[in-house]
């Protein structure tokens, strides 16, 4: 893992799935075009990221977020993948094949 603490593992993994995902909650909210536009902001925040490195990563961040409350955008569902993949990892650490079989 090259960033080591959780938090900020998590934080570039909901900006990877904000990137990708086609959340119905952003759609609900803001529509094809608030998604277009969540997916694409979350895709620069990611270039910050690997041009210049966590801090501006974090900032950029920051700055989407004010941006998605100005215009309604509520990356719910990005967020409960998110909620998934920690449950998934819990339960891998948690309960052996054995244990299970």
């Amino acid at each position: 893992m090259k960033y080591k603490s959780r938090e900020k593992s998590e934080l570039i993994a909901l900006i990877c799935l904000i990137s990708r995902n086609n959340d119905s909650n952003i759609i609900a909210r803001a529509g094809l075009d608030g998604l277009d536009f969540a997916r694409g902001r979350a895709s620069r925040a990611l270039s910050i990221l690997e041009g210049k490195g966590y801090e501006d990563f974090v900032k950029d961040v920051w700055a989407m977020n004010g941006e998605f409350v100005a215009l309604n955008i509520s990356p719910g569902g990005s967020a409960d993948l998110l909620s998934v993949l920690g449950f998934l990892e819990k339960i891998d650490q948690d309960i052996s094949c054995e244990a299970v079989c």
